[in-house]
């Protein structure tokens, strides 16, 4: 009797919750989301550029906002040396222009931590949408629910990694696909398609590829019966067009930087990079690791969700829909791309090169769920718990994280230095010195400077083309945690 009308009513609040209305459900995923994107980014990650590869984003956005490609590299310019940054006589980001240029947009308004929570609540939208016009208002409630509270989404979205803008483009790109292949579809759909993947591709071109490639290979031959050939060719060609906007975009950047519109700041940065991108001749043992490490990592991540792709197949309203499955290969060929890109990825929130396979993965976990014919309530609680948990966890480790790397500004801040120069003698904690120093792009006008201290030569010169400026030297301690600034002082001249 009892456990009938635990049922009973467990089967009522499920459908509730699953058959809300669009606004209530994503309206109240939307706010806490929000929330949780804010704080993670305010108060766990304090508005920190997290790592050398959020820097160098950062000092891209900065030099566009201002209409610049680059500035003149400091002098001397080896103690300004930066991971993913070129410093060759000219110093810009390696990356592709995509992302900076969206970022650009908040430096200008003074506001650049809060581009990517702006991306982030779109792509709820975005996942929304896709999930009620492909599937079922109860997939879509369901797919966004998994989101909430997920580290993975949370995490991503609040830091400076280019991983949310190119998840939103894509899953607008998905969007405008699914209407696309309809016969009576606008003109509007084919050009917001190409434009969309574009915009992907010019942020990260690797993920767009791998990722929309089975994706557009279905469009490309999906055409409907009742379609004539110049309809069908005039759609693939919008679309083309579409595209080719933001494509000339990154070509024109590329010839730009490096002199050729196929040779990226990325490759000019480290032209041995694109190595890591065979395990042809190498030992294929720890690529295959890190597959199989990045499989399970999903499973945690977005909780469950490579287990809701057989479920997919069993319910009866989605089994012969074939967009689920091909979004489930869209994810499953970003995963494969990067067993060909053998390197982990320093600071993450997540598997985060795989971070795009997530769209897939989340909308089909949605329309699985939705079709369970029991204990939905208690699979979506399931998935909760996991978000919960993992976001508790990741924010207790990266807060203490960033405490660290962040101590040498917290102690120019402590001890009063309005102006000077400090030598970096070891980063924070598990960043080193190269990826530590946040000069932006005026070295002159910055009040204090930090640069990598690489002996009494090399800091006496960076003095003496910086003059007036007190001197520090800075080092942390990671087996005591303590983080030590002190005067600088150059070693006596030998007799």
């Amino acid at each position: 009797m009892i456990a009938a009308l635990i049922a009973s009513r467990s089967e009522r609040l499920s459908t509730g919750l699953l058959e809300a209305r669009a606004w209530h459900s994503l309206g109240a995923v939307l706010a806490v989301n929000l929330a949780l994107v804010l704080f993670t980014n305010q108060y766990t990650l304090r508005n920190f550029p997290n790592s050398g590869d959020e820097y160098a984003y950062l000092v891209s956005a900065t030099l566009f906002s201002e209409g610049k490609l680059s500035v003149a590299s400091p002098e001397p310019a080896a103690p300004f040396s930066l991971n993913h940054v070129l410093n060759d006589g000219r110093f810009y980001g390696k990356y592709p222009p995509g992302w900076p240029a969206l970022l650009s947009l908040g430096v200008l308004f003074g506001l650049p931590w809060l581009v990517n929570p702006c991306l982030g609540a779109l792509t709820l939208y975005l996942i929304h949408r896709i999930g009620r016009e492909n599937f079922s208002l109860r997939g879509a409630n369901a797919a966004v629910y998994v989101t909430l509270g997920n580290p993975f989404f949370v995490f991503n979205t609040a830091s400076y990694f280019s991983h949310a803008s190119c998840l939103c483009f894509l899953a607008l790109a998905v969007l405008f696909l699914f209407r696309g292949v309809q016969a009576s579809s606008p003109a509007a759909d084919q050009i917001g398609l190409g434009l969309a993947a574009g915009m992907a591709f010019s942020i990260r071109p690797y993920t767009a590829v791998a990722f929309l490639l089975p994706l557009a290979l279905w469009y490309a031959t999906s055409k409907d019966r009742s379609e004539t050939w110049p309809s069908w060719t005039r759609k693939q060609a919008l679309a083309l067009g579409g595209f080719l906007l933001p494509f000339l975009f990154f070509l024109g950047y590329n010839k730009l930087q490096t002199g050729s519109p196929w040779v990226q700041p990325f490759n000019r940065y480290d032209p041995k990079e694109m190595e890591t991108l065979s395990v042809l001749g190498h030992d294929w043992r720890p690529a295959w690791r890190l597959l199989l490490e990045r499989i399970g990592e999903l499973m945690i991540w977005v909780p469950l969700s490579l287990a809701f792709i057989p479920l997919y197949f069993l319910g009866k309203e989605t089994r012969w829909n074939p967009k689920g499955p091909l979004l489930a290969v869209a994810s499953l060929t970003l995963l494969v791309a990067y067993f060909f890109y053998s390197f982990h990825g320093g600071i993450r929130y997540g598997p985060r090169y795989i971070y795009e396979a997530s769209l897939g993965l989340i909308v089909i976990s949605g329309a699985a769920l939705s079709q369970l014919r029991s204990w939905p309530l208690h699979v979506l609680a399931a998935v909760l718990l996991m978000n919960g948990g993992l976001f508790w966890s990741a924010t207790r480790h990266h807060h203490r994280q960033v405490r660290e790397t962040m101590a040498v500004y917290d102690r120019v801040r402590e001890k009063g230095i309005t102006r000077g120069v400090v030598f970096l003698k070891t980063g924070g904690g598990i960043m080193g010195p190269e990826d530590l120093a946040r000069n932006g792009i005026h070295f002159s006008d910055q009040p204090v400077l930090y640069v990598r201290d690489l002996g009494d030569a090399s800091n006496l010169s960076v003095l003496e083309n910086f003059p007036g400026r007190p001197a520090y030297t800075y080092a942390y301690d990671s087996a005591r945690h303590e983080a030590v600034l002190s005067p600088y002082q150059a070693a006596p001249a030998s007799p």
